[in-house]
């Protein structure tokens, strides 16, 4: 929580230098650094796991609920986590736009901070020219975004000068309209807020 505090002694380079350090060293870790010096291996090794507690992800706040409300919406990571389990494999198909690889669970972080903070992706020409598919190279190579309106169905409210406010006649029924845009790698670049 924002209360607890840890002693320097707990971080990598003996200070907490970003406010999303994790600290990484207690008494169960150094057991495993003592006796022989380390290797070449071992020194790239707690590198790499330096790197990785630097990283932006879900491991970062998943013990802390204020910022995984902030960051995804979720009052807490085990929220969070029902519903991405909940999700099952498919959170293993959400293409990325980036060239990190990332976990499905940081994949599933990743885009619910994108829809809870807004943030729209604007990918770059030479990356989206990088990640288009074969069929699209060969007829749509200019494409950088695909465009669709498309209109949700919502339940009917009951007030009757609303319901006439939300109903659509090309859909005949309620709905609330929306603008996405679809780079051809199939990542979501753009969600636009709900229209009547």
């Amino acid at each position: 929580s924002r209360y607890t505090r840890i002693c320097s002694v707990h971080f990598m380079d003996g200070k907490k230098a970003h406010w999303c350090d994790v600290p990484s060293i207690f008494p169960w870790t150094k057991a495993q650094r003592q006796g022989k010096p380390p290797s070449e291996n071992d020194s790239l090794k707690s590198e790499i796991d330096r790197l990785i507690a630097r990283k932006f992800g879900i491991h970062k706040f998943q013990d802390n609920d204020e910022a995984i409300c902030f960051y995804t919406g979720f009052p807490d990571f085990e929220r969070f986590k029902i519903c991405f389990d909940y999700f099952g494999k498919s959170v293993e198909h959400i293409t990325s736009v980036t060239r990190q690889k990332l976990t499905p669970m940081n994949k599933f972080f990743m885009v619910m901070c994108r829809l809870r903070l807004e943030i729209d992706i604007w990918p770059s020409r030479e990356l989206v020219n990088e990640t288009m598919p074969e069929c699209f190279k060969q007829k749509y190579l200019s494409t950088r975004v695909i465009i669709d309106a498309t209109e949700i169905q919502m339940e009917s409210p009951s007030a009757p000068d609303m319901q006439s406010v939300i109903f659509s006649n090309y859909k005949s029924r309620n709905t609330v309209k929306a603008l996405v845009g679809i780079i051809p790698s199939g990542a979501v670049s753009f969600v636009s807020d709900l229209y009547t």
